[in-house]
C-alpha cells in the first residue's frame, strides 16, 4: 500500500499558506499523509511542507501510468 495523498486544486500561480488552511487541517488529522497543491504555477515549489505542482506536471505524471 502506498502513501496517502491529500490533493487540493487551486487556480492561482502563487499559493500562500493561508490559502491551504483546509489542507493543513487535514494533514494534521492524518499524519504521514503527503500534501499536494495542484496550481497554475510555472514551476514546482513548496509552501510549509506542501508541494505545489503545476497542473501540467501533476496530470502528466498521473496519466503516464
Amino acid at each position: 500500500m502506498g502513501t496517502l495523498r491529500a490533493v487540493e486544486i487551486k487556480n492561482g500561480t502563487a499559493i500562500r499558506a493561508g490559502g491551504l488552511r483546509g489542507l493543513f487541517h487535514f494533514l494534521k488529522d492524518y499524519r504521514g499523509t503527503r500534501g499536494i497543491c495542484v496550481c497554475a504555477a510555472e514551476r514546482p515549489y513548496e509552501v510549509e511542507g506542501i508541494e505545489c505542482l503545476p497542473w501540467r506536471d501533476f496530470f502528466g505524471e498521473l496519466f503516464k501510468r
